[in-house]
C-alpha cells in the first residue's frame, strides 16, 4: 500500500478505497483531521462523491490532493 509520498509526485495508490485516501490525507496534520471531524455532513458527502468519481476515473493526483486540502482547511468548522 503506497499512500502519500513526501514528494507528492505519485500521491495516490489507485488500489486504495476513497475512505482510506481521506484517512491518509487526514493524518498529514491535526488541523486537517479536526476539520474533517467537524465538517458539515452534506459538504462531506459532496467532497466524498467528487473524489470517489475521480478515483473511479483514475484521475486523482497531487494537484487534486492540494485542492482537497485547501477545500477542507478553508471550510469553517461547524461543531454540533
Amino acid at each position: 500500500m503506497m499512500g502519500l509520498h513526501k514528494n507528492r509526485q505519485k500521491a495516490f495508490d489507485i488500489g486504495l478505497l476513497p475512505y482510506q485516501y481521506l484517512f491518509n490525507l487526514a493524518t498529514l496534520n491535526q488541523t486537517f483531521l479536526t476539520n474533517i471531524e467537524f465538517m458539515n455532513i452534506n459538504f462531506k458527502k459532496k467532497i466524498l462523491s467528487k473524489y470517489t468519481q475521480n478515483v473511479k476515473k483514475k484521475q486523482v493526483n497531487a494537484v487534486d490532493i492540494g485542492r482537497f486540502q485547501v477545500a477542507i482547511e478553508e471550510f469553517p468548522q461547524n461543531p454540533l
